[in-house]
């Protein structure tokens, strides 16, 4: 209920929109993100034409991603 009142939006992001941005800090940015980290990232990227223009700032905080996962991740597209 109290998200019912206080959320303006709701968005689905899918594991694989999470798993290209965690790739692409790493890949571009030299850094290390988590899955969480990668949520407001991803929701730009699927949202960027009605974002563009607009001033957006995103804190992008957390490294606490296993080493399998990560390897995971990185094999797929190499």
């Amino acid at each position: 209920d109290i998200c019912k009142r206080n959320v303006d939006e709701w968005v689905l992001i899918s594991e694989d929109e999470i798993a290209d941005e965690i790739r692409y800090m790493l890949e571009h940015r030299q850094i290390l993100i988590e899955g969480a980290a990668a949520l407001p990232l991803a929701y730009c990227r699927k949202n960027r034409d009605a974002l563009k223009g607009k001033r957006i700032a995103l804190l992008i905080t957390g490294k606490r991603i296993g080493y399998k996962r990560l390897k995971d991740l990185l094999v797929v597209n190499t």
